[in-house]
């Protein structure tokens, strides 16, 4: 298992992801907001990845004034990779968007 920081490649992954978590959001979309975000504030989209893909992600944002957290999924349903729920993914990529927040950044 890996955690690393997102790459526009990750969009579909992402995508598929999301979906299966049941997250409401414009799949259209995501390429653009992905970009948006990595451009301004790359180390605040978090990804695991294991062999078979990604299996949890937590995308946040800074606003200037508070870091915000937009998404935050694991791999829950069948189908990504097997049920990966309860294996604390989602908390690893929480915790390390947290810390890759700069000082001056105010979580």
């Amino acid at each position: 298992m890996q955690i690393r920081t997102a790459v526009p490649a990750d969009a579909a992954s992402l995508i598929k992801l999301w979906r299966a978590a049941g997250l409401k959001f414009r799949p259209e979309d995501v390429p653009a907001e992905l970009g948006a975000v990595l451009a301004r504030d790359p180390e605040l989209v978090v990804v695991t990845e294991d062999p078979h893909g990604l299996t949890a992600a937590v995308l946040g944002t800074f606003d200037g004034r508070r870091g915000w957290v937009n998404r935050l999924a694991n791999g829950r349903a069948a189908g990504v990779h097997g049920l990966v729920q309860g294996r604390g993914l989602g908390g690893l990529d929480w915790d390390a968007g947290g810390r890759r927040l700069p000082a001056d950044h105010p979580a």
